[in-house]
């Protein structure tokens, strides 16, 4: 819990109340980017010609519409039922199971913070400490402003929560029968999450699934993007947006198409130009009106899934270094300077400590910010590779989308090497780590949430020596003792200390009673440090490399959800994603 000081109360942001949920859920993911991109739409003079917008791109776009309909739909439901129960509970116990309950049942939610007016006190789901940053960061809601918005909930776009990225926040007053102000509850998410795992939405066969989709303000600010990185980008008259990939122009009408010729969609063939077709419509609510843009790839090459990639981890890692050295002769401006001209074969980026790219040999992505991206599969790759700078350099592993569609079909395993040059800059350099692909199982971020939550649950209402019994008596039953009806082969259930010592797991049944620090990957990383870092800063996912137990010379590659218990434990939930040979040893632990 968290005291609420007269500072932080003094420091209260104006609140901005949306008309409507529908207009909150497609502000969600709206990012003020640092910088700008260099948008090279105009200088490269793309041909473009004016064609009639196809059926599936017109399907798909209202697709989109609809889904949004439902989120809205959905949302306020939970939102006004969640209240009516926290408002009927009788005691704090019973308000924190009933907020719980809810958190567990829904992967979508990142956090919620329940502020208890009468003890002037927060409670966090999951259950971590409230730095003062977080709590500058968050919005405080007066009790006149709860009872004046309209539905009695108060929206606030694109809130950046330190270390969490770029969040929507709900906020809903909570009454008793008598209407008496008990306090307010924030509800945390963001559209990307919503989209891909909300319950209404994760089974749905999308039409717009193969796209890459964008959602622009009346300002024409991408405050939505299936490719994160473009969020808070700007498509207007003057400037449309261009990203090697995707133009996009501002509206002349309420809807249309336009056909040009770009790179490829897949990330192992940008050597490729192939044939684009972006589609818009403009929605008008009210005063307010957004633009939904959706982008066909039509001679698509075919998915290669075997040998799709060129191991090139020599090279890449030679330029990184030299980029280094040449940093500290000669400064880190120059060295932007010469990966921005071209200087180097492989793609090795600058980026600063917010993420954002600073250099880079695609000029188009300059200024673009990749804090929010997260891999195939949930993790914050770029956050993870600036903590890993803090801690003087070293590797970061991840499943990085095989395209910015919304559906991406597979994934690259990549491996970045990333080395400070200052306190504000850093190198990276990626390569992929295996030939072939990962294919993308949508179930697996979602089955893993759930287990992970429902094992925190459990803990809150049996304690913890039982959930450490349950886990440790009935290791073969792998997640499913937690969780019915998985999709996922979830190998392994942890409970761990902040510390590293191990208290109860299935899969690494040995570790039980010692210390798992000494833990390290593949290419010698700490597991379990990460795992510490991810569950202290709220938890999320993440991707590790290991040895196979039973095959010699191959690896495993697991992908895992923490999340914190308290402030001495976390739980630590995983499922491997894919095992292939293990290429790169000679390279990575020269």
């Amino acid at each position: 819990m968290y005291q609420k000081t007269a500072d932080t109360k003094n420091n209260s942001k104006t609140i901005r109340i949306m008309e409507s949920l529908l207009l909150a859920v497609i502000i969600t993911a709206a990012v003020t980017s640092a910088g700008c991109i260099h948008n090279e739409a105009e200088t490269l003079d793309i041909e473009t010609v004016a064609v009639d917008i196809p059926q599936d791109l017109h399907e798909g776009i209202h697709e989109i519409y609809k889904n949004q309909n439902i989120l809205e739909t959905s949302v306020a439901s939970d939102i006004h039922i969640l209240s009516e129960k926290i408002g009927d509970a009788e005691t704090a116990d019973e308000k924190n199971k009933i907020i719980l309950e809810y958190y567990s049942n829904n992967p979508w939610i990142g956090c919620i913070i329940f502020y208890d007016a009468v003890k002037d006190e927060y409670t966090t789901f999951p259950l971590i400490s409230l730095s003062q940053t977080i709590m500058d960061a968050i919005p405080y809601p007066t009790e006149s402003e709860l009872r004046a918005a309209p539905d009695g909930v108060i929206t606030e776009s694109s809130i950046f929560i330190p270390e969490h990225g770029y969040l929507n926040v709900y906020c809903k007053g909570v009454f008793d029968y008598q209407n008496k102000y008990l306090g307010y509850y924030l509800v945390f998410s963001d559209l990307y999450i919503q989209m891909n795992l909300h319950p209404q939405i994760i089974d749905s066969v999308k039409n717009y699934g193969d796209k890459i989709v964008f959602i622009t303000d009346s300002s024409g600010k991408i405050i939505y993007s299936s490719t994160l990185e473009t969020i808070g980008e700007y498509v207007t008259k003057d400037e449309p947006f261009f990203d090697g990939r995707v133009l996009l122009k501002a509206p002349e009408n309420d809807s249309g198409a336009y056909k040009y010729n770009s790179t490829a969609f897949y990330a192992n063939m940008r050597n490729l130009e192939t044939e684009k077709i972006t589609a818009w419509h403009v929605i008008k609510k009210g005063d307010y009106k957004y633009t939904i843009y959706a982008v066909k790839e039509l001679n698509r090459p075919e998915l290669i899934r075997e040998n799709a990639f060129t191991l090139n981890t020599k090279n890449t890692l030679n330029d990184i270094i030299d980029l280094y050295a040449y940093s500290k002769r000669n400064g880190v401006d120059k060295a932007i300077d010469n990966i921005n001209s071209g200087a180097y074969s492989t793609n090795i980026y600058v980026m600063d400590m917010n993420g954002e790219v600073a250099a880079s040999k695609n000029n188009a992505i300059i200024g673009l910010s990749y804090l929010n991206n997260r891999g195939a599969y949930g993790y914050s790759y770029t956050a993870a590779m600036i903590d890993t700078v803090k801690q003087g350099g070293g590797y970061v592993y991840y499943t990085f989308p095989i395209d910015g569609t919304v559906n991406t079909p597979a994934a690259e395993y990549t491996i970045s090497y990333v080395l400070p040059l200052t306190e504000n800059y850093f190198v990276m350099g990626g390569f992929p780590g295996d030939t072939d692909l990962v294919m993308k199982d949508y179930n697996v971020r979602s089955d893993l949430t759930m287990v992970t939550r429902e094992v925190v649950k459990e803990i809150y209402y049996d304690g913890l020596n039982s959930v450490v019994d349950k886990i440790n008596n009935n290791r073969e039953k792998g997640g499913s003792i937690f969780v019915e009806g998985l999709k996922t082969d979830v190998k392994d259930v942890s409970i761990v200390d902040m510390e590293g010592n191990v208290l109860a797991s299935m899969y690494y049944a040995s570790s039980v009673g010692d210390s798992a620090t000494g833990f390290k990957d593949v290419y010698g990383g700490s597991t379990t440090r990460k795992s510490i870092l991810l569950a202290k800063n709220g938890g999320g996912f993440i991707v590790n490399l290991v040895s196979n137990p039973d095959r010699e010379g191959y690896v495993d590659l697991w992908a895992a959800a923490v999340e914190p218990i308290d402030k001495n434990y976390y739980s630590y939930v995983g499922c491997v994603l894919k095992t292939f040979k293990d290429e790169l040893t000679p390279y990575i632990n020269r």
